[in-house]
């Protein structure tokens, strides 16, 4: 393994890869996802540099969903996911706080 990912690798979902890039002093980053991610890191992070490894990685099971297979899947209850009540209250406290702070 390289030197660099020895000291500095760091494993995030989209949204702390924003956060880390936000709070982190460094001002130059190895991105490895999807490129899609660099023009919102550089739109909140101007200044910083953001390197895509693979520029041509791609999640195709993310894209494979579209709008319109969304909408269809609700107009036909199709692909229902079912999920125990106790963890559906459960999980509809968090659910609703992430709404909340979009709005």
């Amino acid at each position: 393994m390289p030197e660099a990912l020895k000291n500095r690798t760091y494993i995030y979902s989209t949204s702390g890869m924003i956060q880390h890039a936000k709070n982190s002093r460094s001002s130059n980053f190895l991105i490895v996802t999807e490129p899609g991610i660099l023009y919102e890191l550089q739109k909140q992070n101007p200044g910083k540099i953001f390197i895509a490894i693979d520029p041509f990685l791609v999640c195709e099971g993310m894209k494979s969903i579209t709008p319109e297979k969304l909408l269809d899947s609700l107009k036909t209850e199709t692909f229902i996911i079912k999920i125990d009540e106790t963890l559906a209250e459960r999980a509809l406290r968090p659910i609703s706080r992430m709404i909340a702070i979009n709005r």
